[in-house]
């Protein structure tokens, strides 16, 4: 039988039972996790107390983690696949979260973009074709040579008509302020934005730092200078 897990790292590891784990994440969430799911010790991790956790175990648990390591565990033979065992390089980003909330965070292993919860005092009532700032709580600080895309949730775009306007929005290296995020209500009833609430996810991408080259003319395409609908309409 083949398991996917991950590799996680707790804060602590307390022997509670003769058959469980008290565990803790590096945020102070706490549950309990049955030693026969600690299916063997991350050996590749600098990390103490990183073990390979069944993906199905932690995701029924209020531990908040991040998708950085995963493989494909075979529990008749105790064996983790060498040819699944993928590591993605984590870019560290340097951050500061005055929010109430979890830093962004990937909800599946391959998900291009982290979510953005709300940080608000109270609920904000975004009425139809209306836009508002709204407040995340983190400051972060990008490598020379990336920015942070702010781009829709298709879940809320699809049932309640919420985007972002200036979408994508682009989170610049040298800016050190706060994300906010512009969201504008598109449907024809009111949205009641929540504390907490995912209102985007922002994707880090790199980009390229042009030098324009004057020049008398340009090189000729086939298409030359035909513009919007060129191509036809059907």
């Amino acid at each position: 039988m083949e398991i996917l897990c991950y590799s996680f790292t707790f804060k602590n590891i307390t022997d509670y039972s003769e058959k469980s784990f008290k565990v803790e994440d590096m945020y102070g969430n706490t549950t309990f996790i049955p030693k026969s799911q600690f299916l063997m010790k991350d050996e590749h991790s600098s990390l103490a107390n990183t073990y390979w956790i069944p993906a199905f175990v932690l995701k029924t648990t209020p531990l908040k983690f991040s998708y950085n390591r995963w493989g494909i565990y075979n529990r008749e033979k105790g064996t983790l696949g060498n040819n699944f065992r993928l590591t993605q390089k984590a870019m560290k980003i340097e951050i500061i979260n005055k929010s109430k909330h979890n830093m962004p965070e990937y909800s599946t292993v391959h998900s291009a973009g982290m979510d953005l919860r709300a940080n608000i005092d109270s609920p904000i009532t975004l009425a139809p074709m209306c836009r508002v700032l709204v407040p995340t709580g983190i400051y972060i600080a990008l490598p020379v040579g990336f920015e942070a895309q702010i781009r829709p949730r298709s879940g809320l775009a699809i049932k309640k008509g919420i985007s972002v306007l200036n979408s994508p929005g682009t989170i610049d290296s040298d800016y050190r302020g706060e994300v906010c995020v512009i969201l504008v209500n598109l449907s024809t009833e009111a949205f009641v934005i929540e504390d907490g609430e995912r209102i985007a996810q922002m994707v880090i991408a790199q980009h390229e730092r042009a030098e324009w080259v004057p020049v008398e003319v340009l090189s000729e395409t086939t298409r030359g200078n035909g513009g919007f609908g060129h191509s036809g309409t059907k």
